[in-house]
């Protein structure tokens, strides 16, 4: 997958939240990656010229926030299928503005949401080549990229 530097998704994450929810996410610095608790994790794959995929992590507070705003809701707590969709748009965003860095022609996929606790994405044959934790409102998200192997010839 072309190399794409935590400054890049710093970037596409901070115009998505931005332009879309009007939240301004911070990057963290620190080791510690993944949110506390409950969370909901969207995942969206790249084909193409470069093979790989972005994952939106968030915690739970933080999907009900970003669909809260995302569809302007005002007078209740979101459901979970709107938790779902406004995750799985964030992901589409970022994963998109992410394939646009990225040398050749390429697609995206649709996204596919996870949520629990005390799960971990994983990708086959995949390898995260740059994770970005991230804070906004006092919960943690994190934004990574996974370069995809080539499957084995058969």
């Amino acid at each position: 997958m072309t190399s794409l530097l935590p400054a890049d998704i710093v970037t596409a994450t901070e115009d998505v939240w931005l332009s879309i929810l009007n939240l301004a996410p911070r990057p963290l610095e620190d080791a510690e990656t993944a949110p506390d608790g409950p969370t909901v994790a969207g995942v969206v794959y790249i084909t193409g010229a470069s093979t790989g995929a972005v994952t939106v992590q968030v915690s739970a507070p933080m999907a009900d926030r970003v669909a809260a705003r995302m569809f302007r809701l005002t007078d209740r707590k979101p459901s979970r299928e709107e938790q779902v969709d406004a995750i799985g748009e964030l992901t589409n965003m970022v994963g998109g503005s992410l394939k646009g860095l990225m040398d050749g022609p390429s697609h995206l996929s649709l996204p596919v949401v996870i949520d629990g606790h005390g799960y971990q994405v994983r990708i086959p044959r995949g390898r995260a080549v740059n994770t970005v934790p991230f804070e906004c409102e006092g919960q943690r998200f994190v934004v990574t990229v996974v370069s995809v192997a080539e499957s084995p010839a058969d």
